[in-house]
């Protein structure tokens, strides 16, 4: 095995090791990068190094990844290239410190270097421009994402739909419901795509339409989860309405649901605030 070979069995001990530090990663590629290597180190060996530098705590982990992206970007002469699994890491490591605008650079240039695109690129840039609060934006980006050959699934929906509910557009969020809805749609509705609407209709103080797509929600045979039921009984108590409330709670068993520490807070707080301190105990 030559000096590359025993550098990369190193890197892929360190990177599967989960303890790798930021400062360790980088000094690895670098030397994976050197001159007296040799031998042109694999594009897989980088990849791992970028994922690990990505997913450690330090405060610049998503700068340093692009750094050295660049740092690989101009030293072609050694013989190896980025690939579309490269370029969806950077991407999203620009997305994540809100800089989608790098972010679609990027993407540039792994259509240039014809890698072309992913479903995950696309997914990192919605999230991102969701982030940023430019939900026309991101809902162009959906559109545009089966011209470049890359079909958007149920969680790029549901991240969408959570960006609108976010930002005060729940209306935008129940147009993409009502789109993922249509008969003959590839996509379905499940739990976490009702409980953003719940979410987005109880923070704009519409509790009837949260509670009626509840409703629905069961009656189409999609069983709430726990966060789901919290969110539609907080939303009941601070709208004075306890009694549903409780209903909604009696009815957790019958979804095999049980309530946690934040559902029975909601809860009391609401029972106490309608004066009935005597239930809340």
């Amino acid at each position: 095995m030559n000096k590359t070979g025993h550098l990369e069995k190193l890197v892929k001990e360190r990177c599967l090791a989960g303890n790798l530090q930021l400062e360790e990663a980088v000094s690895l590629f670098h030397r994976l990068l050197s001159p007296d290597t040799h031998h042109p180190p694999s594009i897989v060996a980088i990849n791992h190094l970028l994922k690990s530098i990505a997913r450690t705590k330090h405060p610049n982990r998503y700068s340093t990844v692009f750094s050295l992206f660049n740092r690989l970007r101009r030293s072609r002469d050694i013989g190896v290239s980025p690939t579309i699994r490269t370029f969806g890491l950077v991407l999203d490591c620009c997305c994540r410190v809100h800089r989608v605008d790098l972010g679609f650079c990027v993407l540039g240039q792994s259509l240039r270097a014809g890698c072309g695109a992913s479903t995950i690129m696309f997914g990192a840039l919605i999230r991102g421009l969701c982030m940023g609060k430019q939900m026309r934006d991101a809902a162009k980006v959906l559109a545009k994402m089966p011209l470049l050959g890359c079909a958007p699934h149920l969680i790029i929906y549901n991240t969408l739909m959570d960006g609108c509910c976010r930002n005060g557009n729940t209306r935008m969020g129940l147009e993409l419901f009502r789109l993922m809805s249509k008969e003959g749609s590839c996509f379905k509705p499940n739990v976490v795509t009702y409980g953003t609407l719940i979410h987005g209709f109880c923070r704009e103080g519409k509790i009837a339409v949260a509670m009626k797509m509840f409703e629905e929600m069961v009656a189409k045979g999609v069983m709430p989860n726990v966060n789901c039921c919290t969110i539609l009984i907080d939303g009941l108590c601070k709208n004075g309405d306890v009694i549903a409330a409780q209903k909604v709670f009696e009815q957790m068993p019958s979804f095999g649901v049980v309530a946690d520490l934040y559902t029975y807070n909601s809860l009391i707080d609401g029972l106490c605030k309608s004066g009935d301190v005597i239930a809340a105990q």
